[in-house]
């Protein structure tokens, strides 16, 4: 929030790891894992609106892009790094605050 607030970047990156941790020990889609995914579309969401609130100068681009899917396995584990559709063809969600004139 403090770099927000600040304005003096181009590029910021947040990274959230949680969902990962908790995908690997219980599934891809266990209540835990899709509790931390909507804990990381929660924190999107104040991060968009500190955007749109502190850098009404500039025209924004903000995405919301995991860095891999992920599978389960045998013991209903989560992983990924597989040559697989599931670990390959992931969704990228893009906005775009335009100046205000």
């Amino acid at each position: 929030m403090e770099l927000i607030e600040r304005d003096e970047h181009d590029l910021i990156v947040v990274y959230n790891g949680n969902y990962d941790t908790v995908m690997h020990k219980t599934g891809p889609e266990s209540e835990e894992a899709i509790a931390q995914l909507q804990d990381n579309v929660h924190t999107f969401d104040i991060l968009v609106e500190k955007v749109r609130t502190c850098w009404k100068r500039h025209n924004t681009l903000y995405a919301f892009a995991m860095d891999h899917g992920c599978h389960a396995i045998d013991g209903g584990c989560g992983a990924h790094g597989l040559d697989m559709p599931e670990d390959l063809n992931i969704l990228h969600l893009y906005g775009l605050c335009l100046q205000q004139s």
